[in-house]
């Protein structure tokens, strides 16, 4: 059984400033015994007694217990990661036990309030207490600290057990049918969609709606095939409410960090979803705030963020967008869209750094303000692992150009390889902040499969959303540009295109700066802008090169590589693995034969 924070848990505290009250005084406590304790103690927390409720209960027979019982224990488990990484403090209601810093804040809520207040308050009233604890820790001296991804990995964890907990508290104490109706209702849809919870759902609508004034009435995830990332599942999340008396229906997108593979989960750990959190709920609102909403719709809107774990966004396919897989190339129409959302994602960071200026009357840079969201994490790794991957890279792709002798016959193995170890080093170097050229927040990873197209029925593009947002970083724009260019296009495409595509860009960027008075020859002169282009083109070439041998492959080979740690193993450790499967097939050879002659052009005109 649970026991409560308060004398008063059998009565409900529906006040808000009662709750609030309380909490600061628990925040206030457990800092003061988070700054005496030295040790860490272990998370005693069991719920034994709540799982076998749910288990024997009718209340539950609908529920399959086998995913009951699976449910729990991955949750009783997750707790062992927060006692390891997280805050414990003292039970006071078993002695001499530890529990998550906010068990005590869950247990009071869930046992003081009913649905309806928790739909309205419940994230209000844990956003102050993690703000309160946070404070007190400061002023109590305290070295210790909970990161606000841990404490909501804690919260999402500790939801329906601690809910479990109130139910068997109340059906032993209570006969207030209509909360203990409640709570199985609420504690039957998580089970029934357990990667999220209600409360979670509640934040979706209620951003969407921009109103906590509705009813729930039912939810559910729907697993869906496309998945052309290597870090998520992607689900729909259909949900039914009752608004003013109207039934409604809702429709979003659902993307959950899911990586398989050790090297995959590393990479997340080292930075990507803080930042497609960083720019839908900080750097998307700032732009609105700033009157720049008209340009942003190059992304679809985002209503739920969770670091680490879960994204959910507007479902852009009841507007007719679809996702392409990671191996087509684009045809000019939907290359001129693409271009020109990328000149407003970028006209949006030049125009707010403007106004940002003019507030503070000097110059005033994005990554100054927002640094840690903005560092490198795509190239970003120790030498041991950049040295493989460089000698990985060269390898690959002196094989590729073996399978074209006539393209580069002038050029001995050793030139082509002191070539290619340039170019590697040089997109490595041109993805940082430059000193000579303007910076913007640039997406990072524009390849087809993280952005979505609507086509209308004469198969022609007539629309693009950027998607993915999780490889952030302040450079020039023409890094963003050209390497999506280089990488979503044929050669023959782009030999019929490319000046115009750069020129429509610069149109664009031009027209979108000029709406909001900045004067584009302030920031980039067509000469200037040129001279960036050239700076940068052979960074695109190489960052294409790079991404290809990979990208190009037929999309279920790729998939089963990205999620098995023997299949990564085998892409680290033979060069040529990959490359000798995708050279079996001849749109695979036509790609990279294009990108080996945009490599060879470079040679020829000395730009590496």
């Amino acid at each position: 059984m649970m026991e409560h924070p308060s004398d008063c848990c059998h009565k409900n505290i529906t006040n808000v400033d009662n709750l609030l009250t309380l909490i600061k005084d628990i925040a206030k406590g457990q800092a003061s015994e988070l700054s005496d304790e030295a040790t860490k103690k272990t998370c005693e927390l069991q719920f034994k007694d709540a799982t076998s409720l749910v288990t024997s209960s009718d209340l539950f027979d609908s529920l399959d217990k086998e995913v009951v019982k699976r449910e729990v224990e991955l949750r009783l488990a997750a707790l062992e990661t927060i006692a390891a990484d997280g805050l414990l403090v003292k039970n006071h209601g078993i002695k001499n036990t530890y529990v998550p810093s906010s068990y005590e804040v869950l247990g009071l809520i869930f046992a003081q309030t009913n649905e309806k207040f928790r739909q309205t308050h419940l994230h209000k009233l844990l956003d102050f207490f993690y703000n309160e604890l946070q404070v007190n820790l400061e002023l109590n001296g305290s070295k210790l600290a909970l990161s606000r991804s841990k404490f909501d990995f804690e919260v999402k964890t500790l939801l329906p057990l601690v809910k479990l907990e109130i139910l068997h508290d109340l059906m032993e104490s209570t006969t207030d049918n209509g909360r203990i109706s409640e709570l199985v209702s609420n504690i039957t849809n998580f089970f029934n969609n357990p990667r999220m919870n209600q409360e979670d759902i509640y934040v979706v609508i209620k951003n969407k709606l921009g109103s906590n004034a509705f009813d729930l009435s039912s939810y559910e995830l729907i697993l869906m095939d496309q998945r052309n990332g290597h870090l998520g599942e992607y689900f729909q999340l259909y949900v039914d409410i009752n608004r003013g008396g109207d039934d409604e229906k809702l429709n979003f997108f659902v993307k959950f960090l899911t990586p398989k593979a050790e090297y995959m989960k590393n990479f997340v750990k080292n930075g990507p979803s803080m930042k497609e959190d960083f720019f839908y709920l900080t750097y998307l609102p700032k732009l609105e705030e700033a009157g720049l909403g008209p340009l942003t719709e190059f992304a679809p809107r985002c209503y739920f963020s969770r670091v680490d774990d879960v994204l959910v966004l507007d479902d852009m396919s009841q507007d007719g967008f679809v996702g392409l897989t990671p191996n087509i190339k684009l045809e000019f129409d939907a290359l001129k869209l693409a271009v020109q959302g990328l000149a407003k994602l970028h006209s949006c960071s030049i125009i707010l750094e403007e106004i940002l200026s003019q507030k503070e009357g000097s110059n005033v840079r994005l990554n100054e303000i927002y640094g840690p969201y903005l560092k490198e994490v795509a190239f970003q790794m120790d030498n041991e692992h950049l040295e493989m991957m460089q000698n990985t890279f060269e390898i690959s792709i002196l094989h590729c150009l073996s399978k074209f002798p006539e393209i580069a016959h002038q050029y001995s193995n050793e030139e082509l390889a002191k070539n290619i170890t340039k170019g590697f080093k040089i997109m490595l170097e041109k993805v940082k902040p430059s000193e000579k050229f303007r910076n913007v927040i640039c997406h990072g990873d524009v390849y087809v499969s993280n952005m979505l197209f609507k086509f209308n029925d004469q198969a022609k593009c007539v629309d693009f959303k950027l998607i993915d947002f999780q490889i952030l970083r302040y450079c020039p724009p023409t890094q963003d540009l050209l390497f999506f260019l280089y990488q979503n296009s044929l050669k023959s495409t782009l030999d019929l295109h490319l000046e115009e595509l750069i020129s429509d860009y610069y149109e664009v960027l031009s027209s979108c700066l000029a709406k909001y008075n900045v004067n584009i020859n302030s920031i980039y002169t067509r000469e200037t802008f040129d001279k960036c282009i050239e700076y940068m083109k052979s960074e695109g070439v190489f960052h294409a090169l790079f991404y290809s041998p990979m990208q190009t492959i037929d999309p279920e080979k790729r998939e089963r590589m990205a999620q098995s740690d023997a299949e990564m193993e085998k892409l680290f450790t033979d060069p040529l693995y990959l490359v000798n499967q995708g050279m079996e097939e001849e749109y695979y050879r036509k790609v990279m034969r294009g990108l080996c002659e945009h490599f060879i052009d470079l040679c020829d005109k000395g730009l590496l």
